[in-house]
């Protein structure tokens, strides 16, 4: 119910980069036609196209909207405790693992005993494993280049998985931004040329704590079950206003910062920035929300310059009734 203001999208088939020719899909239950792209995120290609770091993120506003967790993503169930965790490598649960070790000693089912307890990574007391060789291959070459790329973002958000400190929290949204700024960059610029001012919408059905994990795989060692991705929209102030606000008033609470950091603040502020509004040559300004309930109301540089994410932006999104559209980013490879 807290989704209401979210367009509806059709089934697309995930583009793979470079976009040479981009496949569209209508929206439905919109006054005017739009179009969504869908973009599958490497890893590997954000890393490589993307260098300067989202230190310089300037986060205006946060705020917990309180929503249920976990999600209807995770794997496991509230009841469930630790002993539902299956090796981070293998893949295999302690009770499978005993049962494989008595059939292999000629037993029968009748005599398992207590199910093989797994052990934890020491650094993030998170990631399990079933065996020592299980650890050290996760490590060097698990999934997404091996678990030392993840082990600090599993430790952050713990088997509970939740992001808990105001510091954590903007670390997984600087890395977020991180992994996307290369189409959102381009997209706002693209947009900017018919629409004018406005901002980027991020929204996502995960949340902040899922997005930030380097890998689609949650505290417990299993997959998730849906696709994570990030939905994006560009929006003046009056469609925030007329559709955002209408369908989810409780969006309403970060309009005077989403104001001020678009169009400037009238209020008698210290911060020249905020009262001068962003350089759209320069700058974008983006609200995230999450299925958590988080929101964050932020200003991020444009990297590179205004006229290469110009040129980028025409060449991924087109003109005309094409240049109109969403965009949706896949952060898992398929």
């Amino acid at each position: 119910k807290k989704n209401k203001n979210r367009r509806q999208l059709s089934r697309a088939s995930p583009l793979v980069l470079p976009l040479n020719k981009v496949e569209t899909a209508p929206f439905h239950k919109e006054p005017q036609t739009h179009t969504l792209f869908v973009i599958t995120i490497s890893n590997t290609t954000t890393a490589n196209t993307e260098t300067q770091s989202a230190s310089t993120i300037k986060w205006i506003t946060t705020v917990e909207l309180g929503y249920a967790t976990p999600t209807k993503n995770t794997s496991h169930k509230k009841e469930e405790k630790e002993d539902a965790s299956v090796c981070f490598h293998c893949g295999n649960s302690p009770s499978s693992i005993s049962s494989s070790a008595t059939a292999a000693e000629g037993k029968s089912e009748d005599s398992v005993k207590e199910p093989t307890k797994l052990s934890k990574c020491a650094k993030c007391q998170v990631a399990s494993y079933c065996s020592r060789d299980c650890q050290i291959a996760d490590w060097k070459k698990g999934q997404g280049g091996g678990h030392k790329y993840s082990c600090q973002a599993y430790k952050r958000i713990g088997l509970k998985m939740i992001l808990n400190s105001p510091t954590d929290q903007q670390n997984a949204r600087d890395e977020i931004f991180t992994r996307v700024r290369f189409y959102i960059c381009s997209y706002a610029v693209h947009k900017y040329q018919t629409l004018g001012k406005g901002f980027i919408f991020v929204q996502s059905d995960s949340t902040l704590a899922e997005l930030s994990l380097p890998i689609p795989k949650d505290s417990y060692g299993k997959m998730f079950r849906t696709q994570r991705f990030v939905l994006i929209h560009y929006l003046t102030l009056g469609e925030y206003d007329s559709e955002l606000c209408r369908d989810d008033f409780e969006l309403a609470c970060v309009r005077d910062s989403l104001k001020g950091a678009v169009e400037g603040s009238d209020t008698n502020v210290n911060d020249d920035d905020v009262r001068k509004g962003y350089d759209e040559r320069k700058e974008v300004v983006m609200l995230m929300r999450y299925r958590c309930g988080h929101l964050a109301v932020g200003v991020a540089p444009l990297a590179p310059d205004y006229n290469v994410r110009k040129s980028l932006g025409r060449d991924y999104f087109g003109s005309g009734e094409n240049g109109s559209g969403a965009l949706q980013l896949n952060l898992d490879d398929l």
